[in-house]
């Protein structure tokens, strides 16, 4: 790359922030996710950023009862009942249907919250991934 171009370029880290206010302008989203090889530390130069924006709610007492679920393509109902005080497993249903099911903890020290999904989605394709978050 020469100089001139090297003045010019934006870093990775400007670039990924620039990206993400775009899209929280355009969406409205309540949770930007980041993953892939940038969150890995392993992108290169071309690597792109993956990155998942999403607007989803529901209101639940997490008794079992069955609650309208906005914003999510894979379900418009959702049943969160919880387990015990750190945990709570949440079926969702589309149309009606079951599709997904969720079982979430969150860890004893309140450091990190798993999310567990199976299931199939709205394109009727099977899930079964699993996301932690931590708290820094």
């Amino acid at each position: 790359m020469s100089q001139a171009a090297t003045k010019g370029a934006k870093s990775p880290q400007t670039v990924i922030e620039q990206s993400v206010r775009q899209a929280v302008e355009a969406a409205d989203p309540v949770r930007v996710i980041l993953f892939g090889s940038r969150v890995r530390r392993d992108a290169r130069e071309d690597s792109d950023i993956d990155f998942l924006a999403t607007h989803t709610e529901y209101v639940s007492k997490f008794d079992g009862k069955e609650v309208p679920y906005t914003g999510n393509p894979n379900a418009d109902t959702a049943s969160p009942k919880k387990i015990n005080a750190n945990s709570y497993d949440n079926p969702w249903k589309k149309d009606g249907k079951p599709t997904m099911s969720s079982h979430a903890v969150v860890s004893k020290d309140g450091k990190t919250f798993t999310v567990h999904q199976t299931g199939k989605n709205a394109k009727g394709e099977a899930v079964d991934t699993t996301v932690v978050f931590i708290k820094q």
